[in-house]
């Protein structure tokens, strides 16, 4: 086959095209280098719908206008995505632009599809928030949004989930880290007291001695933070939430169901 697959940034060519005919000629120069392959290039347009409209300044052609003639011709080999309701909203109103396109909707993918997805990125997410994320944490992350929350859909919403619980875990490992740092040096310095102390041999430096004493030995005490917390719930830092979207109240069932970072 040998096919060059080449996407169309419909932004960057209206982008400072301020006079009249400035962007028919960026577009034109595209469309003539596709042609010139001899169907070697396949055009692809992200948000095909802002096709409709795009350029249409003082009278000039959109770019929808312009694809017509090449795409009827069949010289120019092209596919694009937009959601249900943008098509609806500008492809179908311009009937001699969709009869060009073949309509394939693609759904959602499903749960397993999207536990594989998040296992594709796992490991980046892992690199970038310095946290360890267990491998049932992504299958919950997909089960549990696909079963309690409708408004979105699958990968994003499982994608999003994970990463900023990873980015709230990683905050809550920088703050301990921060604390145990300050208590480090606390212990420092108390020791450091107590070492100049010992070494004076009257009753007074000797009483003082006690002080730093006891609360080094206080401060033995403490339990220090690991780097990695134990398996904190994700619930525990979203909340149960997703950004705009209402709380989870998963059944009791559920939530003993669900594992944790």
């Amino acid at each position: 086959m040998n096919r060059r697959l080449i996407s169309l940034d419909m932004g960057a060519l209206i982008a400072r095209a301020k006079f009249q005919g400035e962007f028919e000629d960026r577009l034109k120069a595209v469309l003539k280098e596709v042609t010139d392959s001899d169907g070697q290039i396949i055009l692809f347009i992200d948000e095909i719908h802002t096709v409709v409209g795009a350029g249409a300044t003082n009278g000039a052609m959109d770019a929808g206008n312009l694809l017509k003639p090449m795409l009827g011709c069949g010289v120019l080999r092209c596919f694009g995505v937009t959601t249900l309701d943008e098509y609806h909203k500008y492809i179908e109103k311009d009937p001699a632009l969709e009869r060009h396109f073949q309509q394939v909707y693609v759904d959602q993918p499903t749960v397993q599809d999207t536990i594989s997805i998040l296992h594709g990125l796992w490991e980046r997410y892992e690199l970038h928030h310095g946290v360890r994320i267990n491998d049932n944490t992504l299958v919950d992350a997909a089960v549990l949004l696909d079963r309690y929350i409708s408004g979105r859909f699958l990968p994003d919403k499982a994608i999003d989930l994970v990463d900023e619980t990873a980015a709230k875990l990683k905050m809550e490992i920088t703050s301990k880290l921060n604390a145990l740092d300050e208590i480090n040096r606390s212990v420092v310095k108390l020791e450091m007291e107590r070492l100049s102390l010992t070494n004076d041999s009257d009753k007074a430096s000797k009483e003082r001695v006690l002080r730093p004493e006891s609360l080094l030995t206080s401060s033995g005490d403490q339990t220090f933070i690991h780097p990695f917390p134990a398996q904190p719930s994700w619930s525990k830092f979203t909340g149960g939430r997703i950004p705009g979207e209402p709380s989870l109240n998963p059944s009791k069932a559920s939530t003993a169901r669900s594992r944790h970072f």
